[in-house]
């Protein structure tokens, strides 16, 4: 689901939390998968809240996203193309965890590979996580992404 202003809203809850002193601001982590993983992308190229992230199956690239997603979804790519407009994640410069499935039909794997960031391919899996090795896989590799991020 795409909701109107996720990232400004998740950057302004994130900064009224650490203000408050209820977070460390180089400490918090955010997370996505699919859509989400390109809020968690462009969180971490446009604002400075984020100390890291990680993102399942995340859409890179809109356009091609907008060619495969199901008809349902298609239309979100304008969407987040308004909403997250700005620098390219080529800024990212925190640390970042790509998850990505080798059988994905909605983000081809090829999208992950385009970005410079750490990238677990899990095999055999599309775009949801459902076997429940792959799971206690993926949970393990971001248990780790956080706590060797330093945060």
């Amino acid at each position: 689901m795409i909701i109107p202003g996720l990232l400004q809203t998740s950057a302004y809850a994130t900064r009224h939390l650490v203000s408050a002193g209820r977070a460390d601001p180089g400490r918090v982590a955010i997370w996505g998968a699919s859509a989400g993983g390109y809020t968690v992308l462009r969180a971490l190229a446009i604002t400075d809240v984020f100390a890291v992230g990680i993102a399942r199956s995340a859409v890179a690239d809109l356009e091609s996203w907008s060619r495969a997603a199901p008809k349902f979804q298609a239309h979100h790519a304008e969407l987040l193309r308004s909403e997250l407009s700005g620098e390219s994640e080529a800024a990212i410069q925190r640390p970042l965890l790509l998850i990505h499935g080798d059988e994905d039909r909605v983000t081809p794997l090829e999208q992950a590979r385009s970005l410079n960031a750490r990238l677990v391919v899990i095999p055999g899996a599309g775009h949801t996580l459902r076997r429940p090795a792959d799971v206690h896989r993926v949970l393990h590799v971001e248990s780790e992404h956080v706590l060797l991020s330093g945060i």
